[in-house]
């Protein structure tokens, strides 16, 4: 017979407290809807050091917007899934919401439990994202280039640069608001304050069954998100098939898709309209869905279409990859001031289209020259 020692009541208080925050330890508070699982260093990662899209990634991940993999790697050329797309939107960006769920889920295949539902809700709240016919989301689905952009466009106003064209848009959604209010009665007012984000406890060993950390990589062409509240799935189980502001009957065709959606943009030149733009830029501009082609124009004059290895050749309806998106996301942020151009010293600058000559890169040669 072994002889064990009397423990006292403190020491198996102890005890049981440090087995209790071992099981608790490998949860993760995703408190900003991040799926991200304790990431080591977001300062570089080892696979993209020789990736065009490095320049992009580097600054994002330094500011938390994105992040890797478990291994460490951060999978640059890996598409990106709606709902990692529904994810770093959510990170990168502050948008009010322009609709509210009244509650439960928004669509019928994203549960409430699911590990990136109050990022697919807050992309539909303000705007980015909306589903399918039926009330789907299809969160697996790898989103395409066009789709991605036309979502950050739309949903930026980075066409907005004049007060004309402020008012213009302003005009075009209180429309489009007040059709919704009377087309959709469970679409709820916005709310005059930014909803709260939902933290999400995910056990760290989940995340490597999971998708990547925050937001990474959808295998059709949908359109993205629209800003219009009329062609959103209801949160009531009423189908967007059945509501009287759905356009679409394809259910491969997300509820926005609609030939009024690619009427010009603000900013465009009336006398140059958005096929023109697109067609000098791109030559495959004719891949380009007629949904989208304004928002595409737009996008482009706003620089934050970065097209590798060619500027000339968009591959829109291609599955953006995670160096697509940080590079996407990146030039959207430098449109809104929030982050600094990349020098014109940078190579992956020279696949920005329609890149501005650098401010920094002037001043310094007006001085140089002085």
């Amino acid at each position: 017979m072994f002889n064990f020692p009397r423990l006292s009541s403190e020491t198996v208080a102890f005890l049981t407290l440090g087995l209790a925050i071992g099981a608790v330890a490998p949860l993760v508070n995703l408190a900003s809807g991040a799926v991200v699982a304790a990431p080591t260093s977001n300062a570089s990662f080892p696979d993209i050091q020789d990736h065009w899209a490095r320049p992009f990634i580097e600054p994002l991940a330094e500011k938390d917007i994105l992040a890797g993999y478990l291994d460490g790697a951060y999978k640059p050329n890996q598409p990106v899934q709606r709902d990692e797309f529904a994810a770093v939107i959510r990170k990168a960006f502050n948008q009010e919401p322009v609709r509210k769920i009244a509650s439960g889920s928004v669509y019928k295949d994203v549960p409430s439990d699911y590990w990136a539902a109050s990022a697919i809700e807050e992309a539909y709240q303000t705007g980015f994202m909306t589903g399918y016919p039926g009330g789907f989301f299809r969160p697996n689905q790898d989103i395409s280039r066009v789709e991605a952009l036309v979502a950050l466009e739309k949903n930026l106003n980075l066409s907005s640069t004049s007060p004309t064209a402020s008012a213009t848009q302003t005009t075009t959604n209180q429309a489009a608001t007040s059709q919704a209010a009377t087309s959709q009665a469970t679409t709820q007012p916005v709310s005059t304050r930014r909803t709260t984000k939902k933290p999400l406890f995910i056990p760290l060993a989940m995340t490597s069954l999971m998708q990547p950390l925050v937001t990474p990589p959808a295998n059709s062409q949908m359109m993205p998100a629209n800003d219009s509240p009329s062609s959103v799935a209801s949160d009531k189980g009423v189908s967007p098939s059945e509501s009287p502001s759905s356009v679409a009957s394809d259910q491969s065709v997300p509820l926005s898709s609609s030939p009024s959606s690619a009427a010009s943009k603000p900013g465009l030149s009336s006398t140059r309209p958005a096929s023109f733009t697109v067609s000098n830029y791109y030559v495959d501009a004719k891949e380009i869905p007629y949904y989208a082609v304004g928002n595409v124009a737009a996008a482009t004059k706003a620089n934050i279409v970065v097209n590798y290895p060619n500027q000339q050749i968009l591959n829109p309806t291609q599955p953006a990859s995670r160096g697509d998106v940080a590079a996407f996301i990146y030039q959207a942020l430098v449109a809104q001031g929030k982050i600094e151009q990349l020098p014109s010293n940078v190579e992956a600058s020279n696949y920005i289209v329609n890149r501005p000559p650098n401010s920094n890169q002037s001043n310094q040669n007006t001085q140089t020259a002085q």
